[in-house]
């Protein structure tokens, strides 16, 4: 192997890596909203057991509780969809690393076996960042429901009259 062909196989074996590259991108970003939810999904949890222990039974009380209640289950769909996510990016990195090396064989052994493998994988991991992608979009939209219904419940809140004396 002369000084060209380590030098072509290493370009061609660094190609995947703007892959990986996109795909940490996007797992940062997918990471923090996680685990934003998590502690969202904590925090809730803890406001609806003080809800539980400080007030007494009323009208108030019951919608307190179901709204807490619903936004506990619409987060946990929130995260159980990034958790998702997540796990197709982790995938589709695998794919673009096991890529990496199915070129560097192909170009040592000369096999269209690992010629071919390389193009698969390639696919394979565009394919599961495609998913993930579209996993987030899902999750977004979730998101959106979820401030919206929020906002329309506390709007048609309206204060009690005060009794005068």
């Amino acid at each position: 192997m002369n000084a060209a062909n380590v030098v072509q196989t290493i370009q061609l074996v660094i190609a995947p890596s703007v892959m990986i590259s996109s795909c940490f991108m996007c797992q940062n970003v997918t990471l923090g909203r996680f685990l934003r939810i998590s502690d969202r999904l904590h925090s809730l949890v803890r406001e609806r057991i003080d809800v539980l222990e400080k007030y007494s039974f009323s009208q108030d009380y019951i919608d307190a509780l179901q709204l807490i209640d619903k936004e506990l289950i619409q987060l946990s769909d929130r995260y159980y969809s990034l958790q998702k996510a997540i796990i197709c990016l982790y995938g589709a990195i695998i794919f673009f690393l096991f890529t990496m090396l199915a070129i560097g064989l192909a170009m040592q052994f000369h096999p269209m076996f690992f010629s071919y493998l390389a193009i698969v994988l390639f696919l394979l991991g565009t394919s599961t960042l495609l998913i993930a992608v579209f996993i987030a979009v899902s999750e977004v939209s979730i998101s959106h429901r979820t401030v919206r219904a929020e906002v329309r419940w506390a709007m048609s809140l309206r204060p009690e009259p005060q009794e005068s004396n």
